[in-house]
C-alpha cells in the first residue's frame, strides 16, 4: 500500500512558518523506529498553484482537495492531509492503520454541522438546519483517505463536487467551508459512526486544553 502524508501552506507567513515546523517535526517523529518498508514520506506544496488550485481567497482551502487529487494522481492509495497547524510527536503508524482498517479516518470536532452551515450550503444538500443539528462535524484540519476503499472513493467524489460547486465559500461566522461540506457527506454516507473520538490521535494543546492522551501522535499548535 502507497502512503503519502501531504500539506499545502498558501504564500503567507504564518503558514509557512506552520508548514517548516510540521517539517521538522516529521523528521523527529513521524517515522520513529520504523523499518525502511514502512516510512510514509511527506510531501509539501507552497501556494496553491503548485497543485492547480484556485486561489484560496476564491475557494476557500480548495487547495486541500486539489492536494489530494494530486497525491491520488500520483499513485499513493493512502493520503493523510494534515494542516500546517500541526506537529508530529509520535509515530505515525497508528494512524494509517486505522485509515487501512476503515478505509477512512475522521476525528470528532466537537460540534454539530447546523451551527456552522449556511443557509446556501443547506439548500446544495437538500438538508434542514434541524436535519444539520443532528450531524456531528470531523475535524477536516486533519483527515486520511484510502483511496482502494469504495466508501473513501464516493466520498471524495462528493466533496470535490461541493467544493466546484462553490459550497466552500461563506462567512467564519457561520460557515466552515470545507469542514462543513465533508461533515454533511460523511453524516449522508454513515460515516460518522467511525469517527475517530476527540482527542484520540489529534489533540489541541496550550492554555485552556486538558492534558493530552497518551493516544496523541499530533499536537495542534496556533499560528
Amino acid at each position: 500500500m502507497k502512503k503519502v502524508i501531504v500539506n499545502l501552506a498558501t504564500h503567507i507567513d504564518r503558514y509557512k512558518f506552520g508548514q517548516n515546523r510540521l517539517i521538522q517535526s516529521y523528521f523527529t517523529y513521524a517515522n520513529q523506529g520504523s523499518e525502511n518498508d514502512d516510512v510514509v514520506p511527506l510531501i509539501t506544496f507552497l501556494g496553491e498553484s503548485m497543485v492547480g488550485s484556485p486561489p484560496h481567497e476564491q475557494n476557500p482551502y480548495a487547495f486541500k482537495v486539489y492536494s489530494i487529487e494530486k497525491m491520488r494522481d500520483e499513485g499513493y492509495e493512502q493520503v493523510l492531509w494534515l494542516d500546517s497547524s500541526i506537529v508530529f510527536v509520535k509515530n505515525v503508524k497508528p494512524i494509517f492503520d486505522w485509515i487501512g482498517e476503515k478505509g477512512f479516518f475522521f476525528e470528532e470536532a466537537g460540534h454539530w454541522a447546523g451551527s456552522w452551515c449556511n443557509d446556501r450550503t443547506l439548500e446544495y444538500f437538500k438538508i434542514t438546519r434541524e436535519d444539520a443539528m443532528t450531524m456531528p462535524m470531523f475535524s477536516a484540519g486533519f483527515l486520511g483517505l484510502d483511496f482502494t476503499n469504495p466508501i473513501a472513493i464516493e466520498f471524495f467524489e462528493r466533496w470535490k463536487e461541493s467544493m466546484w460547486d462553490m459550497q466552500f465559500i461563506g462567512e467564519w461566522s457561520n460557515h466552515r467551508h470545507d469542514m462543513t461540506c465533508a461533515s454533511i457527506i460523511a453524516n449522508q454516507m454513515g460515516m460518522n459512526k467511525q469517527y475517530s473520538s476527540g482527542g484520540n490521535f489529534f489533540a489541541y494543546i496550550g492554555g485552556g486544553y486538558t492534558q493530552p492522551k497518551e493516544s496523541v501522535i499530533c499536537h495542534l499548535i496556533g499560528l
